[in-house]
């Protein structure tokens, strides 16, 4: 999915063991991207928040206990660079309950 550059929040449910969510979104030069995470509450729930630049490789990453994570990256190139924010379950899921990210970059 392609979050455009003036979107801010953006609302998800992962629903089943097998369901990650992808979101591309465009860094410019010099400016960080910050995705703070939080989600369903309770200890069934444990969600993970990575970047991936665009061949793939692991940029940042939040990986605690529970569905608040918080991940920022700086891009220092001279252009703008696509980033792909990842959702994926650890633990629990549900199609009801969305977890939110809130986007600045």
């Amino acid at each position: 999915n392609l979050v455009a550059d003036n979107v801010t929040k953006v609302v998800g449910t992962i629903g089943s063991s097998t369901d990650n969510d992808y979101f591309k979104l465009n860094v410019g030069a010099g400016k960080t991207l910050k995705v703070v995470m939080t989600g369903p509450t309770g200890s069934s729930y444990d969600y993970d928040l990575y970047f991936y630049n665009a061949a793939g490789t692991q940029l940042a990453s939040g990986t605690g206990a529970t569905t608040s994570e918080t991940v920022s990256w700086s891009n220092t190139g001279s252009t703008a660079a696509a980033v792909t924010v990842a959702v994926k379950r650890y633990a629990g899921s549900s199609t009801t309950t969305p977890y939110n990210l809130a986007v600045t970059r």
